[in-house]
């Protein structure tokens, strides 16, 4: 299969021609919604200048850190529906000194309104370096201790970590989240984004010539012909890519020799 679930297009079999998806990672500040439009509220586009991109699930107003979005369905899906149990990483700063205990009731799963939570991973933790200051602090009792966790989740429930938290006798303070998957927010501070553009621009370029080979195969081994008939569209898409990377211009000569 030469598609992946970051690109979408036309299917023949198990065989998928596929087009550029474009993805976003912004560290969403506090107090902001995870959407463009709101009467009241500071909103993603207040941060995101780019056309077209749309949360891939989404962040309370209240927390903090890494938020997907793209302008390609299929990826959308694939981050933030919870079939896909793609993993989110949290850290967690909660109030008093939590203890041993706590943790691993968090670890087996708590029972809230809507269920027990799925066992997952959770550790106490230094503050982590570098962190940000929120902005308004949180709040801070001279007298009472504070501590912070890293969380695990694979499921998609609202507003769950502060529930587990709280279930478990320990409101959460402060959430940020810090990775979805293989994408880490990195260096970014609030409000800064970064495109993965290229990323996906080179994978595009592997997974389009292992097409090419593929629809080779199947005409000559399987005496599938119709196959044929997305090659031309798939060197389109090579020639179009290569023309914009300066280490992929003999390549690009090479395929203007054969379209």
């Amino acid at each position: 299969m030469c598609g992946c679930d970051c690109m979408s297009g036309s299917h023949h079999g198990n065989i998928r021609v596929v087009s550029l998806a474009q993805l976003v990672l912004l560290n969403k500040p506090y107090n902001v919604i995870s959407q463009f439009t709101h009467a009241e509220n500071a909103t993603l586009a207040d941060y995101v200048t780019i056309k077209n991109v749309y949360p891939a699930g989404r962040l309370d107003k209240d927390s903090e850190g890494l938020l997907l979005l793209t302008d390609q369905g299929a990826l959308q899906h694939r981050i933030s529906h919870p079939d896909k149990k793609m993993v989110k990483y949290y850290w967690v700063q909660v109030d008093n000194e939590v203890t041993a205990a706590a943790i691993a009731q968090l670890r087996r799963g708590v029972m809230l309104k809507d269920g027990r939570t799925l066992a997952t991973n959770v550790t106490r933790i230094d503050a982590p370096a570098g962190l940000w200051p929120r902005q308004p602090p949180i709040r801070v009792r001279q007298s009472i201790p504070t501590s912070w966790l890293q969380i695990e989740l694979r499921e998609g429930r609202n507003r769950q970590v502060r529930r587990m938290t709280a279930a478990v006798g320990f409101p959460t303070l402060r959430l940020i989240r810090y990775r979805i998957g293989d994408w880490q927010l990195g260096n970014l501070m609030p409000g800064e984004y970064r495109e993965f553009k290229r990323w996906f621009d080179l994978m595009g370029v592997q997974r389009h010539l292992k097409a090419v080979g593929i629809f080779c195969r199947l005409h000559y081994r399987d005496g599938k012909a119709n196959y044929l008939n997305d090659i031309p569209r798939t060197l389109e898409y090579l020639s179009a890519v290569s023309s914009e990377y300066q280490e992929l211009q003999a390549f690009n000569r090479f395929l203007k020799t054969v379209l």
